[in-house]
């Protein structure tokens, strides 16, 4: 009869071998049973979180409605200082608004320059221009109004976040 070696087998099997073999059985066994719930869970809908982005997407199309609420915004610097003509860009700005008017919901407003008879004066030319482009509703349009949008410049843009509950 041949003698056994005592080097084989698992009665020779070191400690650290026999603690990742059942390691291994325990996560097999987890595994296979998975994570299962039998019951149902009747919690107020207060309790149950909102999908994932819900509110970013509400946040997201509010900015974007603001975004294009500046673009029917004609401002100081795209006149003619103290005239009633566009510029260069204030004439680009209009050719390019003058398909989206009768879409947007928007008025087209015109920035205040202070002096309330040049800017009697600039919506009178605007109306103008834009009657002539086929806008029937022209008049009821252009205002002359301090647009919401303000200017930012460097680090005002993360303060006027913060202090307006932006960043909460």
């Amino acid at each position: 009869m041949p003698t056994r070696i005592p080097s084989e087998g698992f009665a020779m099997m070191s400690r650290y071998s026999f603690r990742w073999v059942a390691l291994a059985a325990v996560a097999s066994v987890s595994f296979l049973a998975g994570c299962q719930h039998s019951g149902s869970y009747d919690l107020p809908a207060r309790y149950i979180p909102e999908p994932a982005g819900t509110r970013q997407a509400v946040l997201l199309e509010m900015q974007a409605t603001k975004g294009e609420r500046g673009d029917f915004v004609v401002y100081n610097y795209a006149w003619v200082p103290g005239e009633t003509v566009l510029g260069d860009y204030g004439q680009r700005q209009v050719r390019e608004l003058v398909p989206r008017i009768p879409r947007e919901p928007f008025p087209l407003l015109i920035e205040p320059s202070g002096d309330s008879k040049l800017d009697h004066a600039r919506r009178e030319a605007l109306v103008e221009h834009l009657l002539i482009q086929g806008i029937e509703d022209a008049e009821a349009v252009v205002v002359v109004r301090q647009p919401t949008a303000h200017y930012l410049y460097g680090g005002a843009g993360a303060r006027h976040a913060r202090t307006s509950g932006y960043l909460n």
